[in-house]
């Protein structure tokens, strides 16, 4: 009733059906519609970065790079939600402790699509040059780690070892994860302008 009142006063003609409530019913289907997408995705992507796929023999961040194209072409509010879920997924599968993965991955996302609304724009280059800067973030938290587990902490060797590969398998895998959410962003809006003209 306190909806009525408010459209009423706005001056929308309400009806039992109004407009309104048809864009919200259409966001909602388009949410839904997305969850079911993406979650066998992450699921996916998670289990090909955790064990199958490596790239110098170090697994590439699949899951966070997802992240940052979903905040990139859909929003940052879609990018925060996919990093939350996927930064869960990760340390479900890692085996250990729950950590900083599901705040890092949702940051990450949700200033892709800050950036992606005022500085950069929405371009596979510019995803680039966000996955340049992902990918420094994503290896100082792990010499983060990496200084809290062990005492004598080798930065140099750590860095020529294990971050420097780590470092470029990320930024190799970015282009193709780029093309995966450009093209799932077009089933989604495909499928939303269809039921529009339905």
């Amino acid at each position: 009733m306190l909806i009525k009142r408010r459209l009423v006063d706005m001056g929308v003609k309400y009806t039992s059906r109004s407009k309104y409530s048809a864009q919200r019913e259409s966001v909602n289907k388009r949410i839904i519609f997305g969850i079911i997408l993406f979650i066998p995705i992450i699921l996916f992507l998670a289990v090909m970065q955790t064990s199958v796929l490596k790239i110098f023999g170090k697994p590439p961040g699949l899951v966070l790079l997802f992240t940052c194209a979903t905040g990139m072409l859909l929003g940052e509010k879609e990018g925060g939600a996919c990093g939350v879920f996927g930064g869960f997924i990760i340390d479900c599968i890692g085996g250990g402790l729950f950590s900083i993965s599901p705040l890092f991955f949702m940051l990450c996302g949700y200033f892709s699509g800050v950036c992606s609304k005022y500085v950069l724009s929405r371009n596979l280059p510019s995803f680039l040059v966000y996955a340049l800067v992902v990918g420094i973030l994503k290896e100082l938290v792990s010499i983060f780690y990496f200084g809290m587990s062990s005492s004598n902490l080798n930065l140099f060797e750590v860095m020529t070892n294990t971050l420097l590969y780590d470092y470029f398998a990320f930024v190799i895998c970015s282009p193709f994860i780029y093309v995966i959410v450009y093209i799932l962003k077009k089933i989604i809006f495909y499928t939303k302008n269809k039921r529009e003209k339905i």
